[in-house]
């Protein structure tokens, strides 16, 4: 159970579909933000210098002194303030923001529903295809038994022909029926491997070798 309980945790932190979905989330997100700063009036400091000094004859010496001698350097500066009439656009680039967030989200919850809801399935399986495995290995087992005490019987009335044949027909009947309850002994094997792996498939760690090689222990 606490396996059980742990493996939607896991799957929300290893499958890449998550990961995409946060990922859209947080440009969302940041785009938002973005937008909501441009709704905000616009106040930028203007600084600015000039000087001049013209020379002649390609006389770059005395141009550069007459730029502080003759012309003067000049310092201005000043702030500019703008905001739009109604600021519209910018409204409406934010309430577009604001739509594209939600659906980020609606995409994040989406995605992880879905695969709560796969690993939940895949859970059920591994746990059922588990107790299938034991139910056919205690059939097997006692197929094996009694093919086991049939035997023994058969062996100890080897001077009985009649009641041997008899019993040496239960016999061959028990080993069949043996044979029959091993194949589905490993048919069950197959099939709790089959969901182990879809397990580990849906909760993102198919590249550990337990759900490969069989290391894992029955459920």
């Amino acid at each position: 159970m606490r396996r059980v309980l742990r493996e939607p945790a896991t799957a929300l932190d290893a499958r890449p579909e998550i990961h995409l979905a946060t990922r859209s989330l947080r440009a969302a997100s940041t785009r938002l933000q973005v937008s909501q700063k441009d709704l905000l009036p616009l106040l930028n400091l203007v600084l600015g210098t000039y000087a001049s000094g013209l020379q002649g004859q390609a006389d770059f010496g005395n141009a550069l002194g007459d730029q502080f001698s003759v012309g003067r350097p000049t310092y201005w500066g000043g702030l500019t303030y703008e905001i739009p009439w109604g600021n519209r656009s910018a409204k409406a680039q934010y309430q577009a923001r604001q739509l594209e967030l939600r659906r980020a989200g609606a995409q994040l919850q989406a995605v992880a529903a879905t695969i709560r809801a796969e690993v939940e399935i895949a859970s059920r399986d591994v746990t059922t295809t588990c107790r299938e495995v034991r139910s056919k290995y205690q059939a097997m087992l006692a197929e094996q038994q009694e093919v086991e005490l049939l035997t023994e019987r058969w062996r100890s009335l080897a001077g009985d022909q009649q009641v041997a044949g008899i019993v040496l027909n239960d016999l061959l009947d028990a080993q069949d029926r043996r044979a029959v309850a091993e194949l589905e002994m490993v048919n069950a094997q197959v099939s709790h491997r089959v969901a182990w792996i879809q397990l580990k498939r849906v909760t993102g760690t198919l590249c550990d070798l337990s759900a490969v090689t069989g290391n894992e222990a029955l459920l």
